[in-house]
């Protein structure tokens, strides 16, 4: 029986009470078969900061490092997968371990295991937030460690990896877990079992064992779809044998996923989705609320223009160029051709500009702010809430709205210095903080422990965010009353659900245990009855962390919701809304400048790389991988005339950076920014144009080696095969 046997056989010992893993890292001069002193690699002792990790050990212990042979991973499969839980096999009735202790895999995760091992230990495995993903790659982790396989885990950052650290040392108290401190020393001859990396460390792992040492090795990524290119070209080598990505959902439209990920991990593997949750109670029932609101004139103007064009173009799409009427094989063709030259990419282009600008309209509309204005403070404090609005400045105007309006909030609108992040981790962890404002590119690092409400003000790209979304509300556990999802639309637009194909019904299925629709009257008092409901609500939100909005004179609680709120939509209640009194709007509040000294490492990252790169490049090496937090970076830039940028396009996030000088002439070199973004992601020969390219540059001096580079990376290829 896998598991049964332990791989070393520690002496006596006084054990570390924080925890039974150890970080290993042999100290100098010993020897096979010796004793070896590592150190403990719980969150209590920092040992591991410095750069050496073998000082400052807090707590030790000691053990021979001479193995027990035991069977191999990929050869015992099968046995492996009933190690983990799946089947009834036991251990000898003498023996008594504690992975015993384990329960066994729920129903889908050991089909989801059965599906993996089938495929030949390859395979990339949804499932929604908080139904268990992360405890089944710990099992498949834990039963490599059994069979004495390499295990190498990428995880997006610490908060993850501390949660890793904690799965493991129930599921495999004996492995032991690479040490992955500033300075990790080489050594001949791999001394541990299981590598936890994250996005940034994971250039260390070339640093304590080299390809050939850990060649039979498993890899296990957790959250796949938070790592951009630049990570994932580390991560994605021919080393191991076995390969197991987890994710909430995968976009099978996207690009990378369909060139890059499925080729390399297997198939995708359905394991949990909401229904799923649904039926085998995982997650508790929801409550899904749709409130419609109404565009000003000026607004629906602009909105009715923009459905023409897209109209329009989507007939030209689909009757001259032959595109498919079938919505994700229609998007998945628009994309392709609009990376083309010629009238077929320029009708394409103009589809997707036009498709861009309306979400964004819909989503930043005076009416959806007005909407967060008269969500009654007493329920927003007595709970936690997450808003997810689009981009940086609406989600700006939104956390000011709410904060005007004596609601505690804190926006990811700007990125945050390590000292905000904590500051907004620890308010939302006491409930000092109520709500969450999040932009368009969510930053999962900031947990929301207690979030009930979910307000979505921005309509979900592809369902892959929608599943993310949810996944920051929806939790599992017996809540004392049903978690909210507010869905907030344009009436009569794309948006509304009645036109919207029922994405929304169609992800959360039967969770969804009640929808209502009604508006902005019925929805101050469905939440003021929802919070009265239970007795026992969670921990009211010190209130206190922002000024308090006067109380309304019996004038002002009279007074009609504004016009851009339907005041006729059917609903449980027509009574009007109490509201603040009125004043002069106050202007939104601006995202705060980054650090300078973010600016500076962004600068001389750019200069390092030949004045020009793509946002992911640079970002990857400032730590900045999100790419709203890196748009803003270079925004800040930008605007001090330090840099020029421009949109690579598409479906990409991504953003072509130039460098400036003093005197630089701003719109010539955007001008070249966007020649060179046209060259590198259209051309049909890039390398048989690129001498026509540098002849274009108008005077702007860019190394043609760092422009091979750039078209490779933005076709997801290499150089090499590029030339």
């Amino acid at each position: 029986m896998l598991g049964a046997t332990p791989l070393f056989r520690p002496r006596p010992r006084r054990t570390c009470p924080a925890s039974p893993l150890r970080i290993t890292h042999p100290l100098p001069g010993s020897d096979r078969g010796k004793p070896t002193i590592f150190a403990c690699p719980s969150l209590h002792h920092r040992a591991l900061q410095g750069a050496d990790s073998t000082t400052g050990i807090t707590c030790a212990h000691s053990f021979t490092s001479t193995a027990e042979p035991l069977p191999s991973f990929r050869g015992r499969a099968a046995e492996a997968g009933r190690w983990c839980g799946v089947g009834d096999e036991r251990t000898d009735p003498g023996e008594t371990t504690p992975h015993q202790e384990q329960s066994p895999l729920r129903v889908w995760q050991q089909r989801a295991l059965s599906v993996w091992t089938r495929n030949g230990t390859k395979g990339i495995v949804e499932a929604v937030g908080g139904t268990g993903k992360t405890v089944l790659g710990v099992r498949v982790v834990a039963a490599a460690v059994a069979s004495n396989t390499p295990a190498v885990v990428v995880v997006a950052d610490d908060t993850v990896r501390a949660q890793w650290l904690d799965e493991l040392a129930e599921a495999a108290p004996d492995c032991r877990v690479a040490g992955l401190g500033a300075n990790p020393r080489p050594s001949a001859e791999r001394t541990w079992q299981v590598a936890i990396v994250t996005a940034s460390t994971i250039a260390r792992l070339r640093q304590i064992a080299s390809p050939a040492q850990c060649s039979n090795a498993i890899l296990v990524v957790d959250d796949l779809d938070r790592y951009g290119g630049g990570v994932l070209a580390q991560i994605l080598t021919d080393q191991f044998t076995s390969r197991l990505a987890l994710t909430r959902a995968l976009d099978r439209d996207d690009q990378a996923v369909r060139s890059r990920l499925l080729p390399y991990f297997g198939q995708a593997i359905t394991g949990c989705d909401y229904p799923t949750a649904h039926a085998q109670a995982l997650l508790a029932p929801v409550t899904v609320i749709h409130i419609g609101v109404e565009l000003d004139a000026k607004e629906r103007a602009r909105l009715t223009h923009l459905d023409s064009l897209v109209d329009r173009e989507y007939d030209t799409l689909v009757d001259s160029y032959g595109a498919p009427a079938k919505p994700t094989e229609f998007r998945t063709f628009v994309d392709v051709l609009a990376t083309g030259r010629g009238s077929g990419a320029q009708h394409a282009n103009r589809y997707l500009t036009a498709v861009a600008e309306r979400a964004t309209l819909l989503a930043e509309c005076q009416a959806k702010t007005d909407l967060v204005g008269v969500l009654p403070a007493e329920v927003m404090t007595a709970t936690q809430t997450i808003v997810f609005a689009d981009r940086p400045v609406s989600a700006a105007q939104v956390h000011h709205t709410l904060t005007t309006h004596g609601i505690p909030a804190a926006t990811t609108a700007t990125p945050p210095t390590a000292a905000q992040r904590t500051a907004t981790t620890d308010g939302l962890n006491d409930h000092s903080l109520a709500v969450l404002v999040e932009q368009r590119v969510l930053d999962p690092t900031i947990p929301v422990p207690g979030a009930e409400i979910a307000v979505l003000l921005a309509r979900h790209r592809n369902h892959t965010q929608l599943i993310q979304r949810l996944g920051r509300v929806l939790r599992p556990g017996s809540p004392t009353r049903k978690q909210l999802i507010i869905n907030v639309f344009v009436s009569g637009s794309v948006e509304d659900p009645r036109q919207d194909g029922g994405s929304l019904a169609a992800s959360v299925g039967p969770l969804a245990t009640e929808t209502i629709r009604t508006d902005a009257a019925g929805l101050t008092t469905f939440l003021r009855s929802w919070k009265s409901a239970h007795a026992s609500d969670p921990t009211p939100v010190a209130a206190t962390a922002a000024p308090q909005a006067p109380a309304p004179t019996p004038m002002q609680a009279a007074a009609p919701v504004p016009r851009s709120i339907p005041q006729s939509a059917p609903g449980p209640t027509q009574r009007p809304v109490p509201r603040p009194a009125p004043g002069p709007d106050p202007l939104p509040q601006s995202p705060r400048n980054p650090d300078s000294e973010q600016i500076a490492e962004l600068l001389n990252e750019l200069t390092n790389l030949g004045q020009i790169a793509t946002g992911e490049e640079v970002g990857d090496l400032i730590g900045f991988t999100d790419p709203s937090d890196l748009r803003i970076l270079t925004e800040t830039a930008a605007r001090d005339e330090q840099l020029v940028f421009i949109e690579v396009g598409g479906d990409s996030d991504d953003l072509l950076l130039l460098g400036t000088a003093p005197h630089t002439d701003l719109p010539r070199t955007r001008a070249t920014a966007a020649r060179i973004t046209l060259w590198a992601t259209s051309s049909d020969d890039p390398i048989g144009a690129l001498y026509e390219l540098m002849s274009d540059l108008d005077g702007v001096h860019v190394p043609p080696h760092r422009l091979v580079q750039i078209a490779a990376f933005l076709r997801g290829t290499t150089p090499k095969a590029l030339l």
